[in-house]
Order: C-alpha cells, then sequence, then structure tokens
C-alpha cells in the first residue's frame, strides 16, 4: 500500500474495486473441517442437499436425456441437456397454480427466478436462471450423491448411464406412477409419457429456452414434484440408496448418524431453527457412539474449540475496527477485544488438545500443525493479533489463482478494516461450530421421505 494512500482519511479506499477478493474462510479453517466431514456423511453428501425426492427427478431426467436424438442442434451453445431439462422442470412446477399457497415450490432452485419470469410473460433460459447453474441447480446439488452411491455411474449428461440403483429407482417409480414403458427401448403405456417429455426436452434444447407445452408441463406437475415422495416402493429404495451402499469407514458412520438422528431426542434438536444444533446433536450421541465414531466426534469437538476461539476473535477484531475510518495502532484494536489477553492465553492448550484428538485420525494432525502451528506457543494480547493478522494474510495470499486480497488493510502496526467487511457484531458465543459437518442434511434427507402426501 502506497504511502499516499495509507495517509488518506476515507476508509472507502481500503476496499479498491480492482482488488481480487477472497471473501470466504479467511482463516483458512475449511479443508480440515471437510475432512472430518467427509469421514461423517462420506463424500457424496453435501450441505445443500435436503431432499431425496431429487433423486428420482434426476433418474427420470437422465432417462429423458437418453432419448433426444444427438443430432439435434442446441439454440444455446453454452447450456447442456440436463441444464434445459432443469428449466422445463423448474418452470413448470413454479407455474403450477396448485402450487403456489401451500409450499410446494419451496426448496425448488430456480423457483423465485421462474416466478418473476412468469410474471413478465418469458421462459426460463440460461441468462434467467441461476447464476452457476451446473453447481446450484438441483442436478449439480445431487450429482455427487448421485455418483457416490451409484445411482448413475458417468457424469456426463450426454453419456449418463444409471447405475443399479438408478434402475431400481426408476423402476419403483414407474410401477407406482402407473407408467409402464417409459423410457428408451421399452413398450408400454407410459411411452405416449416418455416420447411427451422427450420432445418437450428436444424444443427446449433446439431453442435455448423453455418452449411451452402443457402436456410436458402437466406431466411434470404431476409425476416430478419435488415437494412429494408419493411411493413406498420409491421411499423404500431412496432409503436404500443412502443407508446401504458403501463399505468404507466413513460409511459405516454415516449409516450411525442416520439411525441416530432418527431418535426423538436428536430429532428435536436438529429440528430447531439454531446454529449450535449441530454442536448439541454431537454431544448427544458421542458417549454411546462407536469407537470409529467417537474418535471423529471428539476430533470434529477439539478441532471446533481451537477454530472456534480463534473465529471470535477475528470478528471481534473486525467489529472494533469498524468504527474507525483510518489506520489505527494495533494495541488500540486489542485493548477494545473483551479478555483478549486471557483467551490468548487459552490458545496453546486448545492447540494442544486439538492436535491430540486429531492425532487419532490419520494425516490430519499433521495437516493442523502445518496451518496453525504457530498458535501454539502462548503470547500476550497484542502479540496474538499480530500473530492472527499474519496469518490472515498468509491465507489469502495462498489462495487460488493468484491469491486474494486480505480483509485487514496493514502497515506495520497500523491497521484498517476494509469497508465491505466491517462488522455491527462481534463474535458469537453461543456454542455453534464454525463450519458444518452433514448432520442436518442427513436428518432432513430422510425427514423428506416421510412427505409422502397421503398417496403412500
Amino acid at each position: 500500500m502506497s504511502e499516499f494512500i495509507a495517509a488518506l482519511p476515507t476508509a472507502s479506499l481500503y476496499d479498491p474495486e480492482e482488488a481480487s477478493e477472497g471473501s470466504i474462510d479467511p482463516l483458512g479453517m475449511y479443508p480440515l473441517s471437510e475432512a472430518l466431514a467427509l469421514r461423517i456423511g462420506s463424500p457424496g453428501v453435501r450441505e445443500r442437499q435436503r431432499n431425496l425426492r431429487f433423486l428420482t427427478i434426476c433418474c427420470v431426467g437422465w432417462e429423458v436425456i437418453g432419448g433426444v436424438r444427438a443430432e439435434a442442434e442446441p439454440g444455446d451453445p453454452n447450456a447442456t441437456l440436463e441444464q434445459c431439462l432443469e428449466w422445463l422442470v423448474v418452470e413448470a412446477l413454479a407455474g403450477d397454480p396448485d402450487g403456489e399457497d401451500d409450499g410446494k415450490i419451496q426448496g425448488l432452485p430456480g423457483a423465485t427466478k421462474a416466478k418473476s419470469c412468469l410474471d413478465r410473460g418469458l421462459h426460463l433460459n440460461a441468462d434467467r436462471y441461476l447464476r452457476m447453474a451446473s453447481v446450484f441447480g438441483f442436478f449439480g446439488v445431487y450429482r455427487t450423491l448421485a455418483e457416490y452411491i451409484k445411482l448413475v455411474v458417468r457424469g456426463s449428461e450426454e453419456g449418463a448411464i444409471l447405475g443399479d440403483g438408478g434402475v431400481r429407482l426408476l423402476t419403483a417409480w414407474r410401477n407406482e406412477q402407473g407408467l409402464p414403458g417409459f423410457g428408451r427401448d421399452l413398450i408400454g403405456s407410459g411411452q405416449k409419457e416418455y416420447r411427451c417429455m422427450v420432445a418437450a426436452l428436444t424444443k427446449v434444447w433446439r431453442e435455448g429456452q423453455v418452449v411451452e407445452d402443457r402436456q410436458a408441463f402437466q406431466f411434470i406437475q404431476r409425476y416430478l414434484r419435488h415437494s412429494v415422495v408419493t411411493g413406498k416402493a420409491e421411499a423404500a429404495e431412496l432409503r436404500r440408496l443412502l443407508i446401504e451402499p458403501g463399505a468404507s469407514e466413513a460409511d459405516g458412520n454415516r449409516r450411525e448418524i442416520l439411525k441416530a438422528v432418527e431418535s426423538k431426542p436428536a430429532a428435536a434438536i436438529l429440528s430447531e431453527d439454531s446454529p449450535a444444533a449441530e454442536a448439541r446433536f454431537h454431544d448427544l450421541i458421542r458417549p454411546d457412539s462407536s469407537p470409529n465414531l467417537k474418535v471423529i466426534l471428539e476430533a470434529v469437538r477439539a478441532y471446533e474449540n481451537f477454530i472456534g476461539a480463534m473465529q471470535n476473535v477475528f470478528d471481534d477484531l473486525l467489529f472494533a475496527l469498524s468504527d474507525h475510518a483510518n489506520l489505527i495502532d494495533v494495541k488500540v484494536a486489542a485493548a477494545k477485544i473483551p479478555q483478549l489477553e486471557k483467551r490468548a492465553a487459552r490458545f496453546p492448550i486448545l492447540f494442544k488438545e486439538a492436535t491430540a484428538a486429531l492425532g487419532r485420525v490419520p494425516g490430519l494432525a499433521e495437516r493442523f500443525g502445518v496451518l496453525f502451528g504457530a498458535f501454539g506457543v502462548k503470547s500476550d494480547a497484542v502479540g496474538f493479533l499480530r500473530l492472527l493478522l499474519t496469518h490472515h494474510e498468509r491465507v489469502q495470499k495462498d489462495k487460488p489463482p493468484e491469491g486474494k486480497s486480505p480483509w485487514i488493510e496493514r502497515k506495520g502496526d497500523l491497521i484498517a478494516v476494509r469497508l465491505r467487511y466491517r462488522r455491527d457484531a462481534g463474535g458469537s458465543d453461543d456454542g455453534r461450530y464454525v463450519y458444518f459437518y452433514r448432520s442436518r442434511p442427513l436428518f432432513d434427507l430422510l425427514e423428506s421421505l416421510k412427505a409422502d402426501d397421503g398417496k403412500a
């Protein structure tokens, strides 16, 4: 930072528009949290996953995609058949007059944008749908789970092949919906609906946006509602797909967590709208967990105790700096953070406890030491803030592809928070975890099977 910029009187200049941003994980805590989460929930489960019915919709979608002729020319060369099918499903469900007032479109990716388009007489396309639809649309959100449980055995939408589980799920859905013959190279009354959906998707593919097709919309609204699993066999197959696959230690931990979340005390905790719910759930089940799972849960607790304390000090620092437009001395900032001297003195203890707990999980103690080893040495309040600032700057600098800007500008011992990272409150001390460990999505995925609309 130049001498001229450092001397300017307003904070806005510490947030230059051209700066490369790194606005998540400013302290480099996420990689170890994710490594622990994978050992509990297994690699296919993600925090955004909430509703197993989307796996059925994906299976039906992949079967429909397989019927689109390869020579069909796309209207949008950047769109994929998965995205085109997603536009069609989302617009049909968002435009269902029976789904507006009873929450039936809640949890549908892109539903808000679809309703806005419909209100303006427009149809969904790439520009009117989700940003990064391949990640945040339902194919993107559930692809990792579908591939991990081998619902689908090849990832590209042009060549997606249903695995044994996908075939069983599609068969269960087809039989319960009374659609024999729905699919490629099949014979039965469901061929009419299948050809209708293939034709509708082909039109969307060729036009590069949804083309209204009343028959296709009615099919989707009747058979592909995301809000409800309508058959016992479908629900049973979805449950089996979530619980049974995999023989790894992580899969065993996932099955144990799934069994635990169905107990009344656990369900009561996870049903709460509380940021501390997952931590309380882990505290509930840890004493009676199997040895393998207990090791992971103890590692999570010790790691979260460490990173939670660090995150709270960092948030308190951002808050302390937010009232100042100019650079202030780090000693002044330290004096504004409650009990910083006492909190800083605890970090070597927290570091030792986390190192011991992570040491029982292969490979994690070493990674923890590389990332946070400097915090294992006792320091006073001001020294701790200097250490925290140096750590934050290193984390931001190491972010790909070419580093990111720090949230706090520093010139020697003079510091200032950049404008976009100001805070109107300090750190939380409510027992919450800093990161997530898959308990809530696993709970919600099982809960989604109970919404059978009385038809199962």
